[in-house]
């Protein structure tokens, strides 16, 4: 028996943050037909981080991590279009990294981050993924601007408030765990046209995945009436707000 072909996604993907999620997320997308891959984080690798960031050494410590994760990715021989961004995205130079990709993963650690790349998905209209992880916990959801709520319509008025990252308390496969769950968000969008709007949330201590149906609000000021806070007041420069 075999399965229904179908067709790898010549997409550009753009992933924010080259940490523990970003590790699989780089080499399973490079594998799987993609037609470029941007690799955005200004942050450098420290011991610390080489529990979860499977893709890491003793020697890169010191080290641009997406510089490191192109290199490694690059030598795979499989993706020639791979780049990376000595930089964090921020709310001045997020037009000149993202302007032709058409898919966002995010894998960074902040809200801050993620409310910024909300509004950035839905300004440049750019699909997608966020994951986050804490402890044992997962969580991650496919934006689709226009189609399915933002990240905003899940938080403005606290209608339901997503995890927020905290990698010193998470646990060491998490961050894989998070990279297969937004790859096979892209491969059933990409490839099967399947966009559910859901965000699901995985509980590692007793296997479970629950998921909870969201919708578009009409009256969320991000993807309803386009108030682009984070973008307009600059107030995200680098990684800090300021």
């Amino acid at each position: 028996m075999t399965g229904k072909a179908t067709s790898k996604p010549k997409i550009s993907v753009s992933i924010i943050g080259a940490g523990g999620n970003s590790s699989l997320v780089s080499l399973l997308l490079s594998r799987h037909g993609i037609k470029e891959i941007r690799i955005v984080d200004g942050d450098n690798i420290e011991k610390s981080n080489l529990e979860r960031q499977t893709l890491f050494g003793i020697s890169h410590i010191g080290l641009n991590k997406a510089e490191v994760m192109k290199n490694i990715v690059q030598s795979q021989g499989i993706l020639n279009k791979i780049t990376a961004f000595h930089e964090y995205l921020d709310s001045v130079n997020y037009e000149s990294i993202l302007t032709g990709t058409d898919l966002i993963i995010d894998c960074t650690d902040s809200i801050l981050t993620r409310n910024l790349i909300n509004e950035i998905s839905v300004k440049m209209d750019i699909p997608w993924i966020m994951t986050s992880s804490m402890e044992k916990f997962l969580e991650f959801k496919l934006i689709v601007p226009g189609k399915t709520a933002c990240l905003n319509c899940l938080t403005e008025n606290q209608n339901l408030i997503p995890i927020n990252c905290s990698y010193d308390n998470v646990e060491f496969y998490i961050p894989s765990l998070g990279s297969i769950m937004a790859v096979s968000l892209v491969s059933n969008y990409y490839e099967n046209s399947k966009l559910e709007d859901c965000i699901y949330f995985m509980n590692m201590d007793d296997y479970s995945i629950t998921k909870i149906k969201t919708g578009l609000r009409e009256s969320c000021s991000v993807c309803a009436q386009k108030v682009f806070p984070e973008i307009t007041s600059k107030r995200i420069i680098g990684r800090s707000p300021y």
